[in-house]
């Protein structure tokens, strides 16, 4: 039995999290434990068995009690929880610019054809059909 592990449950802000090392591992979870407020599918930092860190995805957050002490296993801790927040507001400004720089091509390419295609033609009156 794991004297600390069963000590450390006891708070109510301690908890223990399954995470997955995907796609490394298929479905096999991982389980560390941690006093930071976690969720399913946050990322989160950890330390494997080779001392390298790694970035993993928190499967479910497990209750304290939920967890089998009786086995030899010395849990390590969640090393830190990752914000995306930057990453992923530059992500969608990047997406608007694409769209904005897509729409301009396409409008200045109709617009080309047009003029190449239907030098007779008015345009805005076939547009309006």
């Amino acid at each position: 039995m794991n004297d600390v592990n069963l000590l450390l449950a006891n708070n109510p802000d301690f908890r223990f999290v399954e995470t997955v090392f995907a796609p490394y591992t298929g479905d096999k979870t991982y389980t560390y434990k941690t006093m930071l407020p976690l969720e399913e599918g946050d990322m989160v930092i950890v330390q494997t068995p080779d001392r390298e860190f790694k970035v993993v995805q928190v499967r479910t957050v497990t209750d304290p009690m939920a967890i089998d002490f009786d086995v030899r296993i010395s849990y390590k801790l969640v090393v830190a929880k990752l914000d995306t927040t930057q990453y992923e507001a530059a992500q969608a400004l990047e997406k608007n610019i694409l769209l904005e720089i897509n729409k301009s091509r396409n409008a200045q390419a109709l617009a080309n054809s047009a003029s190449v295609l239907l030098p007779n033609v008015d345009v805005i009156k076939l547009t309006r059909l």
